[in-house]
């Protein structure tokens, strides 16, 4: 009975890695699909200068993911390059924008968490709340470790989930809310089977109650590469 036991957790954690990986598979072609409409843009508008650098960044950063894309987990160094470039091609695409990363300790670059598991909200942040945001867009990425646990803030200036609500409601697009769904599922599948990690989204307000932006906050137990 043990052996048969340890047969079907086995069986299960193939499963769910097979699982996991088809939804990182359907991830990456949901980022490339807005990248790409980027640079076709640049390319409707004669834009060749803006095109060619946009498109240099922008192999890079395939080149970057194509090699993550067979790790279920990589360092907090290779994500936070990852995402500098990311953050740099949206630099280029954004007016007015620009974001920060800071960390309240030392030598926290070899803690490991889930491949692209940031990308999303980073992705949502820009798309449903700075994109429509008028005057400076400001996006900061903030790396704590508090009671042997990693938290992770992804804060923005933007219109606010209310109104970004709104916004999605008339874009017909399904590719609006699939990296979150994909996101939500992943997580499910990690929480079950390697270790716990809680996202909270929250609206930020003043004290008039006038929208400053939204938080998302991702908490984990501290995993190093081994």
């Amino acid at each position: 009975k043990l052996i048969e036991a340890e047969k079907t957790i086995i069986a299960e954690k193939k499963a769910s890695e097979s699982e996991l990986k088809a939804i990182k598979a359907q991830m990456n072609p949901h980022f490339f699909f807005n990248a790409l409409n980027t640079i076709q843009s640049y390319i409707t508008t004669n834009e060749t200068e803006e095109a060619t650098s946009y498109l240099n960044k922008f192999s890079r950063l395939t080149q970057m993911i194509l090699e993550m894309s067979d790790k279920n987990w990589i360092t907090l160094e290779d994500e936070l390059r990852m995402q500098t470039l990311y953050l740099d091609l949206q630099k280029v695409r954004l007016s007015d924008f620009d974001f920060q990363i800071e960390m309240n300790q030392k030598n926290m670059h070899q803690i490991t968490i889930p491949t692209m598991l940031l990308q999303p909200y980073i992705e949502n942040a820009i798309i449903h709340g700075l994109a429509h945001k008028l005057g400076p867009k400001r996006l900061l990425l903030d790396f704590n470790i508090e009671n042997n646990r990693l938290k992770i803030s992804i804060k923005d200036n933007g219109i606010g989930i209310e109104k970004a609500t709104t916004i999605n409601q008339k874009n017909t697009s399904k590719n609006t809310s699939f990296a979150t769904k994909a996101t939500l599922e992943r997580l499910e599948i990690i929480n079950r089977n390697e270790c716990e990690i809680s996202v909270e989204t929250n609206e930020i307000f003043d004290s008039n109650k006038q929208s400053l932006g939204t938080e998302v906050n991702i908490t984990m137990e501290i995993r190093y590469e081994l």
